[in-house]
């Protein structure tokens, strides 16, 4: 077996499998964080902020500002996922140098995303997205209004982009 290189072929195909569990683990984990359920929204975006800012070549500084009151476990689920997809964007998109995450509690939950980044034509990336099948900006609206909330974008070329989610703490009354 090893006259043909059977051994190192093993070896690598051991070392891609091992690669692969890795990938799946990480994945896995950033669906739902133990750190989400544990220590709630706040420790979870800076988590994933943290671990998504470290794989750039070109680190963001993330600043997380969200009160230490835990809000109901379907919202922080759904707004950790939508800071999670932001986060992306910015490490992906916005070759920025900070970013900031905010979340204002009133009547309603309202979480801020913003960033110095070299910003974006909304219309157009929404547009492109939807015609090439992307999740991305329309994963994060579909999650607001799921949970009756809207979302809104500003962005500019060269002037950053800054995100506003505003979702009920209050599960709205369904229609049955």
């Amino acid at each position: 077996i090893d006259g043909d290189g059977g051994l190192e072929r093993i070896s690598e195909a051991r070392d891609i499998a091992k690669r692969l569990l890795d990938e799946i683990r990480r994945l896995i984990m950033g669906l739902r964080p133990s750190v989400l359920d544990d220590l709630g929204l706040g420790p979870a975006i800076e988590w994933y902020a943290e671990t998504v800012m470290a794989e750039r070549q070109r680190p963001t500084f993330v600043t997380v500002d969200v009160p230490n009151e835990r809000l109901p476990g379907h919202l922080e689920v759904a707004l950790f996922r939508i800071s999670q997809e932001a986060l992306n964007n910015v490490a992906k998109h916005a070759d920025a140098t900070q970013a900031r995450v905010a979340l204002h509690r009133e009547s309603d939950a309202e979480l801020i995303i913003e960033d110095d980044g070299v910003g974006f034509d909304v219309a157009a990336a929404t547009h492109a997205g939807a015609a090439s099948g992307g999740v991305g900006l329309a994963g994060m609206q579909e999650r607001a209004a799921l949970r009756g909330g809207t979302m809104d974008i500003t962005s500019a070329h060269g002037q950053g982009t800054r995100l506003t989610v505003r979702v009920p703490l209050v599960e709205p009354s369904s229609d049955r």
